[in-house]
């Protein structure tokens, strides 16, 4: 079976020999203006630039790939930025303009102005064919992956938000593989845990306080489990929308009970995993005409209506059930209101 030569060993060959026939051409000006005198320091300066080419290449390319995500990391668009397409075409529209001003040159036709239209010309004409035609070809796709590769640390991971860390079934579900590594926690997030841990408010300070306890027991798991990632974009912007900015910025998902953030982060594009949404898929359905046995807690809205609640937390309401408070009765389901925020069950004594 044949196998592949690696990219990067390709692209290394690829850049020896083209610095090595560069100062090959230089050399040979040199030897015509009398800078050197023997022929065979040609082959000593085409050396030196394929030594050069084969030294420069990977870390250009550690460059290039460091670049490419300080932008992502401090852009605020939340559109995706095609960066493959911008650098390819950029470099091939800048090559071209170089031998067509060669052309232009000779023909005594050349204007600094014309060039500059020209190039840009070039470069949004090789852009748009990088991103709807050449790209298709595997060379160009290979290429991209290697220049600008999506970092697994980030595309896999699943961001966890302040209404995920205190409510107390992620532990759970995380036990059970439902939701599986990597986690990330953004700076702000554990932030806002500390502001919930240090309030005055006794419920909340409990649950900032749970959240901060859950967090320490996660990151004794190791940082290929859980990692805290520092976001500082839009520091004047509430956290929701640096939730959504940062999740759209690194393709990752999102897991909230917040109803209102699924929402928004939905419409820009975010995978987002609601824990409320899997507890209702989680819970066993209710038809009309089952039989529940319910503990009226307390007075419904409605004039005579009672309301119980069942060992999930669902809220059963029922007809003339006013004056059994504090009895267990046996009811009879009329009808079920399902939501991604929950469902509630009407019934009747039976």
């Amino acid at each position: 079976m044949s196998h592949r030569p690696p990219l990067s060993l390709v692209l290394t060959i690829f850049t020896s020999v083209s610095l090595g026939l560069v100062f090959f051409w230089l050399s040979g000006i040199l030897l015509q203006n009398g800078v050197i005198e023997a022929s065979s320091s040609r082959i000593y300066i085409t050396l030196v630039g394929i030594s050069l080419g084969s030294l420069s290449t990977q870390p250009t390319l550690r460059l290039i790939k460091f670049f490419t995500r300080q932008i992502l990391a401090r852009t605020t668009i939340r559109t995706k930025i095609d960066l493959p397409s911008v650098f390819l075409g950029t470099v091939l529209g800048l090559l071209s303009t170089v031998y067509i001003d060669h052309i232009l040159t000779l023909n005594n036709a050349y204007d600094p102005y014309r060039s500059g239209i020209i190039a840009l010309a070039l470069i949004l004409a090789f852009y748009w064919l990088n991103a709807t035609l050449i790209r298709r070809f595997t060379f160009i796709r290979t290429l991209n992956r290697s220049l600008f590769p999506s970092d697994p640390i980030l595309t896999d991971s699943k961001v966890l938000d302040t209404s995920a860390l205190i409510d107390g079934r992620l532990n759970a579900i995380i036990n059970s593989h439902f939701l599986e590594p990597p986690f990330l926690v953004p700076n702000f997030i554990v932030k806002e845990l500390q502001n919930l841990a240090d309030t005055s408010e006794p419920l909340k300070r409990q649950r900032g306080r749970a959240g901060l306890e859950l967090l320490n027991q996660l990151f004794r798991s190791g940082p290929s489990f859980i990692q805290l990632f520092p976001f500082d974009q839009l520091q004047n912007k509430p956290v929701d929308d640096r939730l959504v900015s940062l999740c759209t910025t690194f393709r990752t998902t999102l897991i909230t009970t917040d109803y209102n953030l699924t929402r928004v982060a939905q419409l820009s594009g975010v995978r987002v995993l609601n824990m409320n949404i899997l507890a209702t898929a989680m819970v066993a359905p209710v038809l009309p005409g089952d039989q529940l046995s319910v503990a009226v807690a307390q007075k419904g809205r409605a004039r005579g209506q009672g309301v119980g609640f069942l060992p999930d937390g669902t809220m059963v309401v029922i007809e003339a059930a006013q004056d059994l408070l504090g009895k267990q009765v046996s009811v009879i389901v009329t009808r079920n209101l399902q939501s991604e925020t929950g469902r509630m069950i009407f019934a009747k004594v039976a």
